[in-house]
């Protein structure tokens, strides 16, 4: 019985020996496989850095700072790391995926330079009378108005019509000189003549001259004629007013032409010459325009509102257009660009306040689109002339804009937000004879009498402490 257990032992302890080996060899071979692995992936990163070469160091907090060799940020001391020309290239585009390209409906145009120019200019303004063909109807001879046949503004008269019935004194003598030297015709017949031609100086009619002669007595009272046809715009007389020589009684135009009277904003001035052409709608004649030829642009603003005033004259010989009437209007222009200039569409420009931002496509194959500044000139109805920046044949986002514009700022790149010009980038000349890195001025100036980054900046530490009555760092 003894026997038969120690039996049992021998092999129960041969059993644990089989399993403590089979365990211990699984480990071996699962450690070796792991070193193996562990030398492929060292071998793939270095792969990896080989194939990207760093072209420059930059700070993790401040991006704007590129330096050509690693060392500490001047800002805030941190180790610089490496930007290889895959991160460059990165920084420089933004990438979209097919799917969101499609969901924001970015759509581009292939930019062309143009000779010319279009704008069509909106306005408002009213037809006013023709000054030109103005007359005023005046008193020839002083008196008292004793009877009016003209009682309204807006009466329409004929050349030749009687007006006005005038009581004058002074043409009461001018008659009667008139006979006495008429009865002496025989002795000084000079002086028949004399009388005569003071009366038709006052532009009294013959036919009233020959009918005083003939009469042998003077009239109390003279008929006023109208010297002209039209409307009467003004009427200054009524029965019983004493009127001088030279006093207006009525203010006449034929309005078979009349002028329409344009507001043109300030901006909108150099588009407007003599010789551009408007079309016209009055608010009284709703869907029927007109067109008319501008011939005068006055040479100062109106008065109030600063805005400019051009005119253009209205053939009227049916008298549609009342004097008053409001109209809308639309100056056509065409302006030749010299030389020719790309021409964007508006929808394509992006507004900072002080830059004029476009994203341009920087691939023909891949989905990258490029920031880039543009100066913008004259404005038209196709577009904008580009001065700087973008030139023909570059393909630009024309919709979408703001899209790519708000991808760029969540990852940090230029857009029109964050803008980085050549001001904010640092760098240092390593050829140099003392090739030591200067820390950066506090912000954009000086801090005190001494210098932010390393050393101190009047009483306090820059960097952590401050820096006169600011902060260092932030550029205070």
């Amino acid at each position: 019985m003894k026997r038969i257990k120690n039996l049992f032992a021998v092999v129960a302890i041969g059993l644990l020996g089989g399993l403590i080996g089979w365990w211990l060899g699984q480990a071996k071979q699962s450690t070796n496989a792991h070193s193996h692995g562990d030398a492929e992936v060292e071998m793939d990163a270095s792969s990896s850095q080989s194939n990207s070469e760093v072209q420059e160091w930059t700070c993790s907090m401040h991006p704007q700072i590129r330096m050509p060799e690693p060392g500490k940020c001047p800002i805030c001391g941190m180790d610089l790391i490496p930007v290889t020309a895959e991160d460059a290239e990165a920084t420089r585009y933004v990438r979209l995926t097919k799917s969101a390209i499609a969901l924001a409906n970015i759509e581009t145009q292939v930019v062309k330079r143009q000779d010319q120019l279009s704008r069509s200019v909106m306005s408002y303004g009213k037809i006013e009378a023709d000054e030109r063909r103005t007359w005023s109807q005046t008193a020839h001879i002083p008196g008292r108005i004793e009877k009016t046949y003209v009682t309204y503004r807006g009466q329409y008269i004929r050349k030749g019509q009687k007006i006005a019935e005038l009581y004058s004194p002074e043409l009461i003598t001018a008659q009667q000189e008139l006979l006495e030297a008429y009865r002496h015709r025989q002795v000084n017949p000079g002086l028949v003549e004399s009388a005569r031609a003071k009366l038709l100086n006052w532009k009294i009619p013959p036919s009233f001259i020959d009918e005083v002669l003939k009469r042998g007595k003077p009239f109390t009272t003279i008929s006023i004629y109208a010297d002209i046809s039209g409307y009467v715009l003004k009427k200054n007389i009524n029965p019983g007013d004493h009127v001088r020589e030279g006093s207006v009684l009525y203010t006449v135009n034929d309005l078979n032409k009349v002028w329409l009277m344009l507001e043109i904003e300030e901006r909108d001035l150099p588009w407007v010459k003599a010789g551009t052409k408007v079309d016209f709608v009055p608010q009284a004649q709703p869907g029927k325009q007109y067109t008319a030829t501008i011939d005068y642009v006055y040479p100062v603003l109106k008065e109030g509102n600063t805005r400019g005033l051009a005119r253009a004259t209205v053939a009227n010989h049916q008298h549609l257009f009342k004097p008053g009437m409001f109209v809308q209007a639309k100056i056509r222009r065409q302006i030749s660009l010299k030389p020719p200039r790309p021409v964007i569409p508006k929808t394509a420009v992006l507004w900072t306040g002080e830059q004029s931002v476009v994203w341009v496509k920087a691939s023909d194959t891949l989905p990258l689109f490029e920031y880039r500044e543009v100066l913008l000139g004259l404005e038209g109805d196709e577009g904008y002339a580009i001065e700087r920046g973008i030139d023909e044949g570059d393909e630009i986002v024309v919709n979408g804009s703001f899209v790519i514009d708000a991808e760029a700022q969540l990852s940090g790149l230029n857009s029109m937000m964050n803008a980085l010009t050549s001001e904010d980038l640092t760098t240092v000349d390593t050829t140099a004879p003392d090739a030591k890195r200067q820390p950066m001025k506090c912000g954009a100036g000086k801090c005190g009498d001494g210098k932010c980054g390393a050393g101190k900046c009047g009483a306090g530490k820059c960097g952590a402490g401050k820096c006169g009555n600011g902060k260092c760092g932030g550029g205070r």
